[in-house]
């Protein structure tokens, strides 16, 4: 069994130490796992990124790679949030850093959180507005 979508406390979304993931992974007998933490640029009107130190995410994950080597193995990925206009940031992270896995998502709309409960009610006055 295999889990390549793991976040942990690099993640918004998360408060879990990586550690903790890959322990509960073990007792659940999962063989291969990948963190794929969330990066997610200019993320709303206000120009919010959602990011993390990428460099200590590697670290942190590469230490304990070794110290797991013989019952489990352990990959570094990461989940984009992507709109049009950061395509080209994330493209850059993806060639600076050697993820083994990437997940590209849609978080966001025109920097408008897919999350935000308003978010349909606007859509739907938005086309109702372009039809009258």
């Amino acid at each position: 069994m295999f889990d390549y979508h793991m976040h942990s406390k690099f993640s918004f979304d998360s408060m879990t130490e990586i550690e903790d993931n890959i322990i509960f992974a073990i007792k659940k007998g999962i063989k291969y796992i990948c963190f794929t933490d969330h990066i997610d640029y200019d993320f709303d009107f206000l120009g919010a990124d959602s990011i993390f130190d990428i460099d200590e995410y590697f670290a942190g994950i590469n230490l304990l790679k070794k110290k797991y080597i013989n019952t489990v193995a352990i990959k570094i990925g990461v989940e984009f949030g992507l709109q049009p206009h950061i395509i080209e940031k994330c493209k850059r992270d993806v060639e600076k850093y050697s993820f083994d896995f990437v997940i590209a998502s849609i978080h966001a709309v025109d920097k408008m959180d897919l999350h935000v409960t308003d978010y349909y009610n606007l859509i739907s006055r938005y086309f109702i507005h372009r039809i009258y």
